[in-house]
């Protein structure tokens, strides 16, 4: 059922696509009827997860610059259901400086800005002339404010959800002082992902001595520079005292575990979503080609769509 149910809602998003396409339906319908689609089967399916309100002061860390309907429409997606999985922690948006004078790396639009902080957000404005650290590993600076409890990174294209949640609660329970996520065959390749992992800022201050801002210097914003950064650098220090949540290859990294929940159809934590909200196909059907990992899902979940 579950596989003829995602057949459906497939078949459905790529009609309203096409007919978009020949003018018959409008780009917004089909975000619209996505985005009702993903609500109320959030709502309806049983595994999903909404942390408890911790104690402390707890960041959702996110990246944002540009005009890109891709990333702005899905960070304003986020500030909008942050609260519904994950209450009382703060997104912030670490975003160039108004009226900077690099034309290298642009601003994000007035109103989006106004519309992020109307729905809680806080802004951290960065000055891209005052700085050598490339705007995709801003979002990690958060790792050196002392002020924070504890943090978590993600993809401004990709929805926080209850499945995002449980993990980070699952690490939370852990103690431990770094948390990564793999949950895609994609992401077998890398201890980390640039999204995809958190931390408690004065632990990770014991561990490395120093801010890790001062360790981002030489990085540049090349394609997979962050990803670099956290496999080359980070992870060697921390894997020791890490708690992995992976799905997909919980046998092949150290300190590794399996999935506390079931997964929702091709729900992937950190998935690519489009301007529409709508996720990136491909990452869906290689989902749906792989074989799950017995060794790190629940057990019910080894029947699952995707096998």
């Amino acid at each position: 059922m579950a596989m003829l149910s995602f057949l459906l809602k497939s078949c459905i998003i790529i009609f309203m696509f096409v007919a978009s396409t020949m003018l018959l339906i409008p780009p917004w319908m089909i975000r619209s009827v996505y985005l009702n689609n993903y609500e109320q089967n959030a709502q309806s399916n049983p595994a999903n997860y909404s942390m408890n309100q911790l104690k402390g002061k707890n960041v959702i860390s996110m990246s944002l610059w540009g005009s890109n309907g891709r990333y702005l429409n899905n960070a304003l997606k986020n500030a909008e259901m942050s609260q519904n999985f994950f209450p009382g922690w703060k997104l912030r948006i670490y975003t160039v400086i108004r009226g900077s004078k690099t034309y290298r790396y642009s601003t994000v639009p007035g109103d989006i800005l106004e519309r992020l902080e109307s729905l809680g957000a806080e802004i951290n404005y960065v000055d891209p002339s005052q700085t050598h650290i490339p705007p995709m590993m801003w979002r990690f600076f958060v790792a050196d404010d002392l002020s924070v409890d504890r943090f978590i990174v993600r993809d401004s294209d990709g929805w926080l959800s209850a499945r995002d949640a449980a993990v980070v609660h699952q690490w939370i329970s852990s103690g431990k002082a770094f948390h990564c996520i793999r949950d895609h065959p994609s992401h077998v390749s890398f201890a980390v992902s640039g999204g995809l992992w958190g931390g408690i800022p004065s632990a990770l201050r014991d561990i490395f001595k120093r801010p890790l801002e001062e360790m981002m210097k030489g990085f540049t914003d090349a394609y997979r520079q962050d990803m670099n950064f956290l496999n080359r650098v980070v992870w060697p220090k921390v894997k020791s005292n890490a708690y992995c949540s992976d799905s997909v290859s919980c046998d092949k990294w150290p300190s590794s575990h399996p999935f506390p929940v079931p997964r929702n159809g091709t729900e992937i934590v950190g998935e690519v979503r489009d301007a529409n909200g709508v996720p990136r196909q491909r990452d869906e059907n290689t989902l749906l080609r792989a074989k799950v990992n017995p060794l790190c899902v629940p057990k019910e979940d080894t029947t699952a769509p995707h096998h």
